[in-house]
């Protein structure tokens, strides 16, 4: 529900700006508002084409222009429609491109499961605070730069992410509960109070995870992971009483895991 939220969010943002645009536009000519049509045209199909560290530095060269063009080249457009019409691409093309990112999310990677998994640990964590003998094991796998290789490959990026999780299924043993949040982020949670739980899943999953491969248009790169870990029952469930808190955990933890493995 809130994935299709921002997706028509995205989409009403990227009609509305290029809507204002062509407006203004068709105010002072026909050949004016061709010309911005025809770059509103292209602004468009930028998203497709480009990266989104490309897209990023498109925005501002967008601006960088429109500003020298609008204050320096033309004197009988107002101020406000100047405004207008030095924002509405860049923004038009921030929503598309997010628009764009949205629809391949939806379309090509795993559903998040944050919801399951906050459902799943405060029923766990509930039962633990009335029984002393249980606890929850977390578990958070991370893929490290993940981003940076959405904003190179997006493709491969959500490929890689489907193959990451058929790795980590496979790889989970039983009673283990897989959820994939987002951003190549993985947390596995079990009921259980073994204290070789977390080494034995870690030792199974750098096994399986070395296996993988991110594959460039010309090249391969080997994807690296970092865990973060903790345990939960009666003696500390006041520090993280909710799925938030743990997640807040395990994400502080995983940066330390990141400064001791570089």
């Amino acid at each position: 529900m809130k994935r299709s939220l921002s997706i028509s969010s995205m989409f009403v943002i990227m009609v509305t700006a290029a809507s204002f645009g062509l407006y203004v536009a068709y105010q002072h000519g026909l050949t004016v508002f061709a010309i911005y049509a025809a770059l509103t045209f292209l602004v468009l199909l930028t998203p497709i084409f480009l990266t989104d560290l490309l897209v990023t530095w498109s925005e501002l060269f967008m601006i960088v222009i429109g500003t020298f063009v609008f204050t320096v080249g033309v004197s009988y457009i107002s101020v406000f429609e100047r405004l207008v019409l030095i924002l509405s691409l860049p923004v038009t093309l921030a929503a598309a491109n997010q628009f764009e990112d949205l629809i391949w999310e939806r379309s090509r990677a795993i559903r998040d499961q944050s919801s399951k998994a906050a459902k799943f640990y405060e029923f766990q964590l509930s039962k633990a605070k009335k029984y002393p003998d249980m606890g929850v094991q977390t578990l958070l796998v991370s893929w490290a730069h993940a981003e940076q290789f959405k904003q190179t490959q997006p493709k491969e990026y959500y490929a890689a992410i489907r193959r990451i999780n058929r790795t980590l299924m496979r790889a989970k043993g039983e009673g283990n509960h897989l959820f994939y949040l987002r951003n190549g982020l993985f947390l596995i949670m079990k009921s259980d109070t073994s204290e070789h739980w977390r080494a034995d899943l870690e030792t199974v999953f750098s096994r399986e995870l070395k296996k993988l491969r991110f594959h460039h248009e010309h090249s391969q790169h080997e994807i690296q992971f970092q865990y973060g870990y903790q345990f939960v029952n009666h003696e500390n469930d006041d520090r993280y009483p909710s799925y938030e808190d743990i997640l807040k955990r395990l994400e502080r933890l995983l940066e330390t895991d990141i400064i001791v493995e570089y």
